[in-house]
Order: C-alpha cells, then structure tokens, then sequence
C-alpha cells in the first residue's frame, strides 16, 4: 500500500494539520504516514500528538530562506513565504519516495479525509498512469491540476520529475516570479506532452474542492437551505477560502457526522 506523505512548514498551520491527520488515522488505522516538518521551539506538544498517532516525522530543519521565515504566522497563497514553503512538497514526496521505495500519495494540511481512501483503485490507475492528481475548475476557472492531493506511482521518471519540479520552483522564486507548487506542476506537464499523458486527473464529485462545499449534505448554509449532493465523497480540500480559522470551520462541517437516515448506502468502491 502506498505511503501518504504530508508537510507541516510553520506551526501556524498545525490546527488544519490534525484535522486532516486524525481524520486518515480515523479511516485507515494502520496506514503508513510520515510527516515532514519545520517548526518553531514551542512544538513539544505537536512531536507528542503526532507520536500518539503513530505518525513517522522527519525534521528538515530551516534550511535555504527558511531561515528568514516566521514559523507563526499564516502566509497568504502565492505570496513569496507561501511558495517557499510549497517548494518543500517535491523533496517531502521525494524524500517519503525514496526512505519508502513506494508509491506516494501526498495530502495537504487543509484536506480532510470522509471515507475511506480507494487504494486498489489508485494501484488499477498507477498500471497506465504515472501520476494522478486533484482536478480543479469549473465552468468559470480553467480546469487546472490541484495538487493539493497528488499521488505519484515509485518510478525513475517520477523521482526526476520531483527533482526537475523542485529546481523549477526554486529558480523561479529566485528570480522574482510569483509561482508556487500548482502553478510549476501545471506549467510543467502543460509543456511536456509525454508527461501530460502519464496524469489521471481525480473527478470532483469523489475528490472535491472548496467552492464545491455548499452541494454537499454534510455542509449547511444560509439556515433551512441544505443541497444534497454526492452521499459520500473520499475527501474534501477546504482551499477557495483564506485564513486557519475559515478552513478550520469548512474542514469541520464536513467531517460532522449526518443523521443515519441521511446516510443512505456507503460507497462500495471505497475500499
């Protein structure tokens, strides 16, 4: 079974952290995760909860610009601190790659997993493809990879990949251009036709993101109102919101159990 790898940059983003943490634990007891961290000296109490998980932990130290950086303060997306911090994600899938010599299925601090994770279904989708990836857009925003949930299948063209993407986004913050991990795995496969071809995008209505939160049953908004949607998505990606308290609060209404006779029947493929 594939490693999940996770990555904590800052302690500030710890409350999203565990909530995601807790919730593949809840699902997957047994599962193999590790969680590559960078944090301040006030994180006793982090190293402890995430024992209590059972979860491996690799301290990457501040190495680079991390040095410079705040380890409590929230950094909008794409600012510069942001994109330093999401040019770790290609050494974390790297790193749990090649300690692992498994495949990689990375899980970002603000998903929060419902049910359980298909993996023969990723195994069936690794046999013809290398990588397959949270698919994003609308009618209104161009389709575009969400690599907010990544997988990639243990492979030499994968392990170069995660190198190439990595000095990509490294040359790019040093030259001033405002890119983070998305935006270079999207330029990246966007140019690479080959590469392009070896990537499953995940569908929505099983791996959702946040502008997609208000059809499901599970979230309710503007009081009487409540839209149904797919009974029983894998996970939900609370981005299309800013700041740790409003992902926090998406991430736990999406978690919040449903009356039994809501429920209905659970989704057979979520093995």
């Amino acid at each position: 079974m594939a490693v999940i790898a996770c990555l904590l940059i800052g302690n500030e983003t710890w409350e999203l952290q565990e909530r995601s943490l807790r919730s593949i634990r809840a699902l997957h007891p047994e599962q193999s995760i590790v969680l590559y961290h960078s944090l301040n000296d006030n994180r006793d109490a982090i190293i402890e909860t995430l024992r209590g998980l059972k979860i491996e932990t690799v301290d990457i130290g501040k190495p680079g610009l991390m040095k410079v950086m705040s380890a409590s303060t929230y950094s909008p997306y794409n600012s510069l601190e942001f994109n330093i911090k999401t040019s770790f994600k290609w050494l974390a899938i790297l790193g749990a790659m090649s300690s692992k010599l498994d495949d990689v299925i990375f899980i970002d601090a603000d998903i929060a997993i419902i049910s359980a994770l298909p993996f023969s279904s990723f195994n069936e989708i690794w046999k013809y493809y290398d990588i397959f990836v949270q698919d994003e857009g609308n009618q209104i925003f161009p389709k575009h990879p969400c690599t907010g949930f990544i997988g990639f299948k243990c492979c030499e063209d994968n392990i170069t990949l995660l190198e190439t993407l990595h000095k990509e986004q490294c040359s790019a913050i040093v030259s001033g251009e405002s890119q983070h991990d998305q935006t270079i795995f999207h330029q990246y496969i966007s140019r690479n036709f080959e590469c392009y071809k070896k990537v499953y995008f995940m569908p929505q209505m099983l791996f959702p993101v946040g502008y997609l939160a208000p059809i499901y049953s599970r979230f309710q908004q503007g009081g009487d109102i409540k839209l149904g949607g797919h009974e029983d998505p894998f996970i939900f990606h609370a981005n299309w919101v800013v700041g740790i308290e409003a992902k926090s609060a998406l991430m736990d209404a999406m978690l919040a159990p449903k009356p039994s006779a809501e429920r209905g029947v659970s989704n057979s493929s979520s093995d």
